[in-house]
């Protein structure tokens, strides 16, 4: 039996590795653990309890939660530019047009 964990970068994938590698270090037979790209695959899942499953899954699910779409990114970026361009349009000592001014 695998379970196969894809992640947005590969990065993300050894950060993952790592953290449940602390999880398993403590036994005595150990999955076997393959990074592919931006995909982790444990094999050998039967030499793990149900337990030590369940905690790399719940990590995993913080992983895949965490994440935010590149068009959901594209928008924030593009509301910060907007905030931004607002805050020097409108600043406390800027004139909308020189009229009355002599």
């Amino acid at each position: 039996m695998e379970k196969i964990f894809e992640f947005k970068t590969f990065n993300d994938a050894i950060d993952y590795v790592n953290e449940i590698s602390a999880i398993i270090k403590n036994r005595k037979v150990y999955p076997l653990i393959t990074i592919d790209s931006n995909k982790v695959i444990i094999g050998k899942c039967e030499v793990l309890d149900e337990i030590y499953i369940e905690k790399i899954e719940k990590i995993y699910e913080f992983y895949k939660d965490s994440y935010i779409d590149e068009t959901e990114l594209d928008m924030l970026k593009m509301e910060e530019e907007k905030e931004k361009a607002k805050h020097r349009s409108r600043g406390p000592y800027r004139k909308s047009s020189s009229a009355g001014l002599f």
